[in-house]
């Protein structure tokens, strides 16, 4: 089974490539539909993140905003999320591994932030998607619901703060492009970028 990993700076594309491998049916991991589940029906989960961050906890759920708020606060807190939520993200991840193996699966891909950084996955191929920041920031803010014309909006503003944050803690795309096995650029339509797509997708099955 050959296992290919997607790599790429926040509101890159990576989502949207594993949508387009989904639609050629293939099965996807994606670590952050994992982390919303969790943030909805992990009760251990959740006690932890309330327990540290009491603010956050509203009527028996997380309030992701507010959490984000908290984040932006102090990025040490970013750090104490994740050592919660992680591990259950690389469990999922090995059950993913096992149950694919056990279907006979040929080909699986990872849509997991930070996929290289963690150093906690295996793959076979790495397919890189790179996208100029101005780009990404606008596709950031886009599906946040803001405009980026805007940039006084004291929102914004705090948005802007999140995703250089969230930027800070991944490695450059000049780095992707050495890591990588293809490399593929993002800053045109969804056609263009599926038939690129497409085209590695043909060359990793031959």
């Amino acid at each position: 089974m050959k296992v290919i990993g997607i790599i790429g700076g926040i509101a890159s594309g990576k989502d949207t490539v594993a949508k387009i491998f989904e639609s050629l049916k293939i099965t996807v991991f994606d670590a952050d539909r994992i982390v919303h589940k969790i943030f909805k029906d992990d009760q251990q989960a959740i006690f932890e993140i309330a327990k540290q961050f009491p603010l956050s906890y509203e009527n028996g759920v997380i309030n992701r905003k507010i959490l984000g708020d908290l984040i932006l606060a102090d990025p040490q807190n970013l750090k104490i999320i994740e050592q919660i939520i992680h591990p259950i993200v690389r469990n999922n991840y090995q059950q993913f591994i096992n149950i694919s193996k056990e279907n006979n699966e040929k080909l699986v891909v990872l849509n997991i932030p930070l996929l290289l950084e963690n150093n906690h996955y295996k793959f076979d191929k790495l397919i890189a998607i790179i996208a100029d920041e101005k780009t990404c920031l606008k596709r950031y803010l886009l599906r946040l619901g803001y405009d980026s014309s805007n940039l006084k909006d004291p929102q914004i503003f705090n948005l802007i703060k999140k995703f250089e944050l969230l930027r800070s803690k991944q490695i450059t795309d000049q780095q992707r492009i050495k890591l990588a096995d293809y490399i593929v650029e993002n800053n045109s339509d969804i056609a263009n970028l599926k038939s690129k797509i497409i085209e590695i997708f043909n060359a990793i099955s031959s």
